[in-house]
């Protein structure tokens, strides 16, 4: 156990040593992606209703700006479960084709053979960004999702701030947008 443990440790130092662009990802860290894409999705939702709830006595139509600034969303019960659910099966039972199918590669793709950075594009939206403003975003996830995955690899692992990491880089990636878009 003590070896395996040592092992997993080691493994984990060498993937945020690693560029981004030149190795493969690890099944945990794929699982990983998985749920930082699904907390996108949920971040975003609850945020929003969040907003709503705060502001209930007025009447705001249409934007509520910056929803991934809200702290308390974290605490969100079914992003407590999403993110148990990860600990419980996507880590400890770690298949690649479960992930696979998580980030809906195609049956031919191999998640062995998948960068972190072409996983993570067609989840970026860029319209009107520079290249280097691009590379920051994917940047922002790939980061929070191995954040993510540290944390969720830790015996007793702290749900809030595992949910953090990636609303964190959201709320950089949201207001990066915004300047792509001008004023």
């Amino acid at each position: 156990m003590f070896i395996y443990t040592l092992s997993m440790k080691k493994l984990i130092i060498l993937f945020f040593l690693i560029s981004t662009n030149a190795w493969s990802v690890s099944c945990t860290e794929g699982a990983s992606f998985a749920a930082t894409f699904k907390l996108k999705d949920m971040l975003s939702t609850y945020g929003e209703q969040y907003f709503y709830e705060l502001n209930n006595d007025k009447d705001f139509i249409g934007f509520v700006g910056n929803v991934y600034d809200y702290d308390e969303v974290c605490k969100n019960e079914n992003i407590e479960s999403v993110l148990t659910y990860l600990k419980r099966e996507k880590f400890k039972f770690c298949t690649l084709e479960k992930v696979a199918e998580g980030l809906n590669l195609s049956l031919d793709s191999n998640l062995k053979e998948e960068r972190a950075i072409s996983i993570v594009s067609p989840y970026i939206e860029a319209d009107g960004c520079s290249p280097e403003v691009t590379t920051k975003l994917e940047d922002n996830i790939v980061e929070a999702s191995r954040l993510l995955e540290k944390e969720v690899l830790k015996p007793k692992f702290n749900i809030t701030l595992a949910c953090r990491f990636v609303q964190k880089a959201l709320s950089k990636n949201y207001e990066l947008q915004k300047s792509c878009k001008g004023p």
